[in-house]
Order: C-alpha cells, then sequence, then structure tokens
C-alpha cells in the first residue's frame, strides 16, 4: 500500500512537506534553506565528522567503483542507527488523527534531516503494529515504525548503512539538533560505528595483537576474540576477518 504523496511527499515536493508538516508543526527552523546550508556545509561551530569517497576493487573479473564513508582522522562514522522517540514529538498538535497522517508527520521531519522520507507502509515489526518503509526500488534505507500496546507511545526510527550513506552532508549534526530541541528523552538503541582501512593502515594481524595485549580490554573485562578465514593459516587470498565480542 502506497502511502498518500501529497502527505508524504518526498518523490514530488519533499521540501514543501517538511515545512508544512515538520518544521511549521514544531516552530523549527531545521527545514529553513539557510540553516540546513550552514549545517550541510559543515561549517561554525561544527566539524566535519566523516569523508566520503569511492575505490576501485575488482569482482567478478570486472572493475567497480565502490562509495567509501570514512570518518575524518581516526574517527568512526555511524553504519547504522536506531533510535526510539516519543509519538507526541511528532504530532505536538495533535492534529494528526489518522496512521497516515502521523507517518506524513514523521516523513516532514527525517526529510528534514535527511534529506529523503517515507515511500510505503509494511507489516509491523519489533512489537509495532505498523511500519513505513524508507527506500528506492533497489535498496532499503530503513524503516519507521510504531502503534501497539506494549510501545508506550514510541516511534521506532531505523537507519541502514545505505541509508546513512545517501543522507545529505550535515545529517548528524541536525539530527543532534533536533534530538536536543525536540525529543531529549529518545533513546538511541542501537548505533554500529565503523572505520574502513582500504590502504591497510591497520590489519587483522595488528588486531589480534592489540587484543592479545589487552587494548580491546574493557572495564577489566577482554572480549572474545575468533579468527575465521583461510588466509589465517594458508595465504590463500580468500580473506581473513577477526571478530571480537563482548558477552
Amino acid at each position: 500500500m502506497s502511502i498518500n504523496a501529497a502527505r508524504i511527499g518526498y518523490v514530488s515536493d519533499g521540501q514543501a512537506v517538511a515545512e508544512a508538516t515538520g518544521a511549521r508543526q514544531r516552530g523549527s527552523n531545521l527545514g529553513t534553506e539557510k540553516q540546513t546550508e550552514a549545517l550541510t556545509s559543515n561549517t561554525g561551530r561544527f566539524e566535519q565528522s566523516s569523508t566520503l569517497s569511492t575505490v576501485l576493487v575488482m569482482q567478478n573479473g570486472q572493475i567497480k567503483e565502490i562509495p567509501v564513508k570514512k570518518g575524518v582522522g581516526t574517527a568512526a562514522h555511524i553504519d547504522t542507527l536506531t533510535i526510539t522517540i516519543p509519538k507526541l514529538v511528532f504530532n505536538q498538535s495533535l492534529d494528526a488523527v489518522t496512521d497516515d497522517e502521523v507517518a506524513g508527520q514523521i516523513s516532514g521531519t527525517i526529510y528534514e534531516i535527511m534529506g529523503y522520507g517515507l515511500s510505503s507502509a509494511a507489516r509491523g515489526r519489533n512489537g509495532y503494529s505498523m511500519s513505513y518503509l524508507m527506500r528506492t526500488e533497489r535498496v532499503s534505507y530503513g524503516y519507521v515504525a510504531f502503534g501497539g500496546s506494549q510501545q508506550r507511545e514510541t516511534v521506532c526510527i531505523h537507519f541502514t548503512g545505505t541509508g546513512l550513506m545517501a543522507a545529505q552532508d550535515g545529517w548528524e549534526h541536525r539530527l543532534y539538533q533536533f534530538l536536543q530541541d525536540f525529543a531529549p528523552n529518545a533513546r538511541i538503541t542501537r548505533c554500529d560505528l565503523t572505520h574502513d582501512f582500504i590502504e591497510g593502515e591497520y590489519t587483522p594481524e595488528q588486531a589480534l595483537k592489540d587484543w592479545e595485549s589487552g587494548l580491546f580490554t574493557s572495564r577489566y573485562t577482554k572480549p572474545v576474540a575468533e579468527c575465521v578465514g583461510s588466509d589465517w593459516l594458508s595465504g590463500t587470498n580468500r580473506g581473513k576477518t577477526l571478530y571480537m565480542a563482548f558477552w
């Protein structure tokens, strides 16, 4: 089932919907052109948190260009993100009655922050009675879920790594500002961080040595480690992976 494009709007006129359902409802200036440009350019009090580049890799005998996002310097970048926000944050004026209207309010806010919104309705998930997808025809950007007697009137917003990579520059700062200003009681329930070493600046072998030396130990707890892949012992050029986890 497709959501009413006039309400969700990111396909046809997302900026107008963002202003109508998001900024005007909360009295926010997140969606205004001047502030969005300032945050997107990572100027002023915000420093650039990540960069987007491409690398060439060989896949099935063909050279392909792969986008790679990296944290600036030694910083990691956010690869997956899930946030739980009180539903009232998106409907403070209580003028959204139907589920699609509530979804429209949420979509307008997400558009202000990320540059895209919701696309279609789907089944419930994670204990929520309904969900709405963020995606293109080929890839998933994430989902929004709400409803359900056990969910305490909350909204779950989940972004995939692809969705975060597709977001407009500066989304981290815009999201932080939104949470600070309008949703201080929101909870980040999942945040995956990643840092790619394309040029071999840090290797699995070095990570294993650091694990053995206790450099990954946190509060006297050493993570469990596992070496996976034939390259660890046989040098088959088929890959090697070092997994670490706290149990």
